[in-house]
Parts: structure tokens; C-alpha cells; sequence
């Protein structure tokens, strides 16, 4: 599917550049042969700059999405007071009552 998307988005740029590129060398425009030439030419060098667009957004993106988990993980931050809290009274939580968590 790849491919086929990057032979379509190649020819698209490719016939763009070949359009440019005949507008600007009139010579282009006498010579069947060079016609043909020039957008095969063209034709393969939008394949290959579309496909490497997929590559390098490919990469881009792992790139993201590794900083993104890394960033996105955050140390657990547990005070002092809490740990007290829990460890002298044994019928609570952080979050409240046990027999409120209970009934949840």
C-alpha cells in the first residue's frame, strides 16, 4: 500500500517538476525522445523523494513517541506525611476512610 501510494504522490511530483523543467528548456519540447527521457527522469525522482519522505516520517515519529514515554513517566511522589499517616493509623488510607473504600 505503501508503494502504491508513493508511486501516485511520485508521479504527481514528478509530472510538476517535469512541467517546470519544460517550460524552462525549450528544447525539452522539440525531441520526443528527450520529452519521454526527462519525465521518466522526473517520474523516478519524485518516487525516490516520496519515499523517503515516508522513511524519515517514520522515523520522526518512534523518535516521538519514545521521548513521549519517557517524558510522560513520572516518579511516584509519596511525602513523608503520608507514610506517617499510614503507618499510625492503620483504619484510613490516603484516600479516606477504609470503610468508605469498602463500600465503593
Amino acid at each position: 500500500m505503501v508503494e502504491i501510494i508513493s508511486w501516485i504522490v511520485g508521479l504527481a511530483l514528478g509530472t510538476v517538476a517535469f512541467l517546470l523543467i519544460r517550460s524552462l528548456i525549450p528544447a525539452i519540447q522539440k525531441s520526443i525522445v528527450a520529452t519521454i527521457f526527462v519525465f521518466i527522469l522526473c517520474y523516478g525522482a519524485g518516487i525516490t523523494l516520496c519515499q523517503f519522505a515516508w522513511i524519515l516520517g517514520i522515523i520522526a515519529g518512534i523518535i516521538a513517541l519514545v521521548l513521549y514515554i519517557f517524558k510522560s513517566k513520572k516518579p511516584l511522589k509519596i511525602d513523608d506525611n503520608d507514610i506517617n499517616n499510614i503507618t499510625d493509623n492503620q483504619n484510613t488510607t490516603i484516600n479516606g476512610n477504609q470503610e468508605n473504600n469498602n463500600e465503593l
